[in-house]
Order: structure tokens, then sequence, then C-alpha cells
């Protein structure tokens, strides 16, 4: 038999002694019959990883889901002035700086009289002179907006309406 299967024998001129009582071992015996057969080496145990590995490959994971989500949504981290949705036609937003935005348009808006009557005014206010009245059902082109008040043309006559007058649907 090899030495290895011995476990802990030492020889000594040519005969094998146990390792830990120091007894003669009998020719062909693979272990010591006193002490039995040797205890195999105990496994360290598993410690798991550390606190930094730990968050390293967390923020590996976060950074590669954003790489995936970037790529997979196509978002354009570069250009912060494009608007999340296109403005509706004639509305101009804070992000036009005098120059009209060329939107390609999928959609239409259609904009319609929601109340019975709307009187559309010379100015944006309670004050302002009533140019005509629009009944229900009338489609109007919005041109600007304010806080509470829409800017339209409608019958050939450009004015302001009261926001609570106006439907507006996108289709």
């Amino acid at each position: 038999m090899s030495d290895s299967l011995i476990g802990n024998a030492n020889k000594k001129d040519g005969q094998n002694f146990c390792a830990v009582c120091r007894e003669p071992l009998p020719a062909g015996v693979p272990f010591c019959p006193h002490c039995g057969p040797p205890n195999p080496p105990e496994d360290e145990p598993d410690e798991g990883m550390g606190g930094g590995q730990t968050f390293f490959r967390i923020l590996l994971i976060v950074i590669l889901f954003g790489a995936v989500a970037i790529f997979k949504l196509d978002i354009n981290l570069t250009d912060n002035t494009e608007e999340i949705s296109p403005a509706l036609p004639g509305i101009k937003s804070p992000a036009d700086t005098g120059k009209e935005k060329e939107h390609v348009v999928d959609f239409e808006t259609i904009n319609h009289i929601k109340v019975d009557k709307s009187q559309v005014r010379q100015k944006p206010s309670i004050k302002g002179k009533v140019l005509t009245v629009l009944k229900k059902g009338s489609k109007v082109t919005i041109l600007d907006s304010n806080e509470d008040w829409w800017k339209i043309m409608a019958g050939g006559e450009t004015g302001w309406i009261s926001k609570d007058d106006l439907v507006l649907q996108i289709r």
C-alpha cells in the first residue's frame, strides 16, 4: 500500500509506526489498530463575502441594470432641453426661445367648447370686451395660453376664452 493510505504513519528502518502512539504497524494494515483511522482534515467554515465585496457586487448590478434600461428605453443623456411630450400646436413652451420647434406629430388635437355658450373676449380677463359667443361643440384652434385663459381662433375671430370652457382631445 502507498504511504498516503497509511495516514499518520512514520517509517523507521522499513517499519511503519503510528505517528500518534508510536506503536509499530502490522504489515499491510492501513492505520493503527489502537488509534483508529486518521480523521479527515476539518474544512474551514465558509465566512461568506465581506461588506465591501457585497457593496461592490450590488453597485455593479445597479450600474448594469441602469445601462440596460438606458439602452432599451433609448434615453438620451446628453440633451436636457428635449421636452418629454410634444407641445400642443400653437402653444409655446418655456423651453422655446423665440424660435419655433418643429415637432413630428403623429396625433391630432381636437379642441371644442364644452359649455352651452362661451364668450370670446378681447383680452384674457372677465373685463375684456366680448367679441363673439361660441356654442357648445364649436371647434377652435389654440394659439396661446396663460394661467386661466386660452387664446383661440374660431370663425375668423381671435380672442380669449376661459380654460374651463374648452375640452382638449388628442387622437
